[in-house]
């Protein structure tokens, strides 16, 4: 099996959600080469655990390594944002609302997969404030279509 890893660097000046902390690195001064990391469960790539919306909701280490592996298939969907310039005359007029029906022309094979991952490519705007204040997401019929298969879990580069 390929293993493809989609995480992004973290650094101090990665993007994060306003209001949440930077996160801290810094280098300690020993015999061997040392960093003290203080960064919040939600900088950079990361998985959602149920406990995040869920009170009694299960926490990551609570699931076997495998669940977070498995064929994969991709919604590319970028091109439903292509034209969006925060500076231009196109502004942030676009929906960002993704619906069944942009996931559906994209995910033929929905039923033979483990994950989907979704392509909106707004990691172009990665770094400005756009990429954290508007944000592609699911609508409700979108995330009901994908609950209806047997997925280990739905991705998005957002």
């Amino acid at each position: 099996m390929k293993l493809i890893d989609f995480t992004h660097k973290i650094s101090g000046s990665i993007p994060v959600f306003p209001g949440d902390n930077p996160p801290g690195i810094h280098s300690i001064e020993t015999d061997y080469r040392e960093t003290a990391l203080n960064i919040t469960s939600h900088t950079g790539t990361h998985v959602d655990a149920p406990s995040h919306m869920l009170k009694n909701g299960r926490m990551l280490d609570d699931y076997p390594i495998d669940k977070f592996m498995g064929r994969c298939i991709c919604a590319d969907l970028a091109k439903l944002y292509s034209s969006i310039n925060p500076g231009g005359d196109r502004g942030l007029s676009v929906s960002l609302e993704i619906t069944k029906e942009d996931l559906a022309e994209s995910l033929k094979h929905a039923d033979q997969t483990d994950f989907i991952l979704i392509r909106t490519g707004w990691s172009k705007f990665w770094g400005q404030r756009i990429y954290i204040e508007r944000i592609p997401y699911l609508s409700r019929d979108a995330v009901l279509w994908l609950a209806g298969f047997e997925l280990k879990g739905v991705g998005i580069d957002t």
